[in-house]
């Protein structure tokens, strides 16, 4: 129950900011495949563009403070724009993702790069998750499959490599992860 309220909150914030959440990721398919969240997931996904966040990363945090939302991660760079929000336990990624060619793209903290044909985020229809109307890609079993390949068989894994397909998610190489622990480190 909690999971869904934290999630229409979330999309409320960001539409009361003029910006068009999406759901994405494992939330799609939660909703296409157990019509309701993954019940081993632990978080949501929401798909917004760089376009609509750009200036608005720090509002956004202060609306999300006040929502009585907790901040656990936040960067608003072109590339890697993301903030992580927090209720009743449950995270929520907010992802802004940049158009170059015929692709949204993004990158995440370990240089992993991930792209998705614009079509799959631009065209979008309704759907319902506990009670509640979201955005959601209008063909989602190609958006489905573009993410993760044979989307339909459950796989539990935290491990990346094991459930995403290679067109979509490209892992960092072992120099960006050892350029990003040494920014971490201050060094």
């Amino acid at each position: 129950m909690a999971q869904g309220k934290a999630l229409a909150l979330a999309r409320d914030i960001l539409q009361q900011r003029g910006i068009n959440p999406v759901i994405s990721d494992g939330t799609v398919l939660g909703v296409v495949r157990e019509g309701d969240f993954i019940p081993w997931d632990w978080d949501a996904e929401i798909f917004v563009t760089y376009e609509e966040v750009r200036h608005k990363g720090k509002e956004l945090v202060m609306d999300f403070i006040n929502g009585g939302f907790k901040i656990s991660h936040r960067r608003f760079g072109r590339r890697n724009w993301k903030i992580v929000v927090e209720k009743y336990n449950f995270l929520i990624e907010i992802r802004a993702w940049y158009q170059e060619r015929g692709y949204f793209k993004r990158r995440d903290d370990m240089g992993s790069e991930y792209q998705i044909p614009k079509a799959y985020m631009l065209q979008r229809k309704t759907v319902v998750l506990r009670g509640e109307n979201y955005l959601a890609p209008l063909d989602y079993e190609g958006y489905l499959t573009h993410v993760y390949g044979d989307w339909q068989t459950p796989v539990k894994s935290d491990r990346r490599r094991s459930y995403l397909n290679s067109d979509f998610f490209r892992p960092g190489t072992i120099k960006r992860v050892a350029d990003y622990v040494k920014q971490l480190l201050g060094r």
